[in-house]
């Protein structure tokens, strides 16, 4: 195994390989040989592909980077620590627990053909109402718990929106849509199941840099398609509730050097900030040392309209972009500086709530994770250890059996973002739900139950079997 120092100093001569590649690049952009441009940019991914590995293979078997990591004190910007936690969540049982429920109860295939996720989505909700002032005693008032995919939760628990946590490996600020459904809506009609649609956000930014607690924000969740909590109905078999993060669609494609660009475009965004905020500052004071010497005015007309505009833009075209906040961005600046494309989908109204057509949901704004970029991903990197080798099609055709699909359906099998579900039963809580929170009211929950059972002896019944 090569000692750690030599990958450190073989990665630093990486790193000054890109920084002379990145001056080459600008500057025959800025002479529009769009050719020799072009293919110093597949040099420069290549490169940092390169230093990538180089910077995780340096560290990661280091005794107090992997201390760190296994005790949650990760550092988002170190590529080793991210690494690490992407390995534990693929390999040591969480993603597994998570595709086993998703197929043992069968969200796959009865909303998606298939799912290959590629961030770890938590979900939060309080205790059980019988339990919380006992835990709130033990645990100094916390009174939240994780929920585990496929758990029993009471409505009691959802009846204010869950909490979300997503944690990504990507390091670039993307976009992805958020729906959570119930596939167990009975339908009289077809004498069947149908969903309905509980919650729907889309656009909202998730990075492995960001504060994942800044993702949990009610205030942006419930801004789009408001959230109905669950209300299983009486008679029906449990309802699995589930919760998916969609990927966007890139702008471009998603790559390191397209993140890499993302983020000198902040660095170059916030220093003009700062610059900004000089001359704010060289203004006020030219202005509060004149008002202390008796004088009016103090600036010049033409001084006066620049502190106006200048103090203007520091607020709005150059806020402050902190990579750890995205959502606190303004929302011209998040549509300019996300890797993702930015979709205008509108609120869906109550009245087309239930039978929501999740697939063609999918398919009609391409939240499939098609680009092949993704399998990134999916399937690890040249790091080792979870690399899958397949292409998109080939990931695609382990659905139904490993005979795959139509092109239709293939349409439909989400490669990258985020799943969670969890189980609920009727109670008689559930009719304040649907006092309070669903459009049909009170008055209109229906009760269910299986048709009788036709018995072939009735009439025998009471006919004696001897004469």
């Amino acid at each position: 195994m090569r000692d750690s120092e030599d990958l450190s100093k073989e990665a630093r001569k990486v790193g000054k390989e890109i920084d002379a590649l990145e001056a080459q690049a600008e500057a025959e952009e800025a002479q529009g040989n769009i050719e020799k441009f072009n293919s110093i940019l597949e040099e420069l991914e290549s490169l940092r592909k390169k230093y990538q590995i180089l910077s995780v293979q340096s560290q990661i078997n280091m005794p107090s980077v992997r201390w760190t990591v296994n005790n949650a004190q990760l550092d988002p910007w170190n590529p080793a620590h991210l690494h690490l936690a992407e390995q534990r969540w693929r390999g040591q049982g969480a993603l597994d627990l998570l595709m086993e429920r998703i197929h043992q109860m069968h969200v796959v295939p009865d909303l998606l053909p298939g799912v290959h996720p590629s961030l770890d989505l938590h979900v939060t909700v309080p205790y059980p109402l019988n339990k919380q002032f006992k835990r709130s005693m033990k645990s100094g008032g916390k009174s939240i718990v994780g929920v585990e995919p496929g758990s029993f939760l009471s409505p009691t628990q959802t009846a204010r929106a869950p909490g979300l946590w997503a944690h990504a490996w990507h390091s670039d600020v993307r976009l992805y849509t958020m729906v959570m459904l119930d596939p167990d809506v009975p339908n009289e009609e077809t004498r069947s199941f149908t969903t309905y649609l509980h919650w729907m956000k889309p656009n909202i930014p998730v990075s492995a840099v960001a504060d994942p607690r800044a993702f949990i924000s009610p205030s942006l969740l419930n801004s789009h398609t408001t959230y109905v909590p669950p209300h299983p109905q009486q008679g029906t078999p449990y309802h699995r509730y589930t919760i998916l993060l969609l990927p966007q669609p890139a702008k471009s494609v998603y790559s390191l050097n397209t993140e890499a660009k993302i983020f000198k475009d902040l660095a170059n965004h916030n220093a003009e900030r700062e610059t900004i905020g000089v001359r704010i500052n060289e203004l006020n004071t030219k202005k509060a040392k004149a008002k202390g010497q008796g004088e009016v005015k103090g600036l010049t007309p033409a001084e006066f309209e620049e502190l106006k505009t200048l103090s203007k833009q520091f607020t709005t075209t150059h806020a402050e972009l902190s990579v750890s906040s995205p959502t606190s961005w303004p929302l011209p600046l998040l549509k300019e500086h996300t890797t993702s494309q930015w979709l205008d989908i509108p609120v869906v109204p109550d009245s087309e709530r239930r039978g929501f057509n999740l697939r063609q949901f999918i398919r009609e704004w391409g939240l499939s994770g098609s680009d092949d970029s993704t399998l990134k991903d999916i399937g690890g990197s040249a790091l080792g250890g979870g690399t899958s080798g397949q292409s998109l099609p080939g990931l695609r055709a382990q659905v139904n059996g490993g005979k795959g699909l139509g092109t239709e359906e293939n349409n439909a099998v989400v490669v990258g973002g985020g799943v969670h579900m969890f189980r609920e039963l009727w109670d008689e809580t559930v009719s304040g739900v649907f006092e309070v929170s669903v459009a049909e009211g009170r008055e209109n929950e229906a009760k269910y139950a299986l048709p009788k059972k036709v018995d072939r002896y009735e009439d025998l019944k009471g006919v004696r079997k001897y004469i």
